[in-house]
This record gives C-alpha cells, structure tokens and sequence, in this order.
C-alpha cells in the first residue's frame, strides 16, 4: 500500500501572501490616514491663526471706537451742558425783561394815562382792551 502525500507546503505559503498583501493594505491605508490628517492638521492651525489674528482686529477695532464713543458722550453732554446754561441765561433775561417792560407799563401808581385791574399784567393805556393777558 502507497501512500501518497500532498504537498501541501504552497498552502502555507498561499496564507504567507495573503497576510503579506494585508499588511502591505494596512500599511497603505495608514500612511494615506497620516497624510489626511498631517494636511487636517496644517489647515486647522492656518485657520486657528487666521481666526486669531482676525479677532485681534476686531478688537482693536471695537477698542477704537469705544474710545471715539467716549469722545463724543463727553463732547454731548458738554453741549448739553452749554444748553441749560443758555436756556437759564435767557429765561433770566425774558424774566427782567418782562419786569422792566411791566415796571414801565404799569407803574406803582398808576397815572392817568393807565388804569390797574388789580393785576399788573392787565395794566393797559387808556382806551385799549386786554386780550388773553396782552394790551
């Protein structure tokens, strides 16, 4: 009785190659993810930079115009402060105006060219009607 024996080195030589070519894809796959992720890296750092460096400027910006904010609130309430002053001196001067155009119209004693209701705004010339508080 013969026995015959395969040769079954090629099988173990077949499951070499087939992890060979594995690897060599592993190795593949992971130098293209290295590549991806060196060019992800390099592009997030450009756009961290470029947001950076845009927010630098945007607050500088933001500062410069506090500051010309600052400027004319100052510049405002000067002016508004110049306004009551005026507003005060001249309300002061219809004031005596009034008084000394009242002291003349409508003396103490009033002569007989006037006659006095009491009031010395309705003090009138002879013969002239008072209407709403005027001559």
């Amino acid at each position: 009785m013969t026995m015959e024996y395969e040769n079954l080195q090629h099988l173990g030589s077949e499951e070499k190659n087939q992890e060979i070519r594995k690897d060599s894809k592993l190795h593949r796959d992971l130098g293209i993810l290295r590549t991806t992720f060196s060019n992800f890296s390099v592009d997030t750092g450009a756009n961290v930079q470029a947001l950076t460096s845009h927010g630098q400027s945007l607050q500088e910006t933001i500062t410069s115009l506090k500051a010309e904010v600052e400027d004319h609130r100052q510049e405002l309430l000067a002016a508004h402060s110049l306004n009551l002053k005026v507003v005060s001196v001249w309300t002061a001067a219809c004031r005596n105006r009034s008084r000394n155009l009242k002291q003349r119209l409508c003396p103490e004693h009033c002569p007989c060219l006037f006659y006095c209701k009491g009031f010395e705004k309705s003090c009138c010339p002879l013969n002239w009607l008072e209407h709403e508080g005027s001559c």
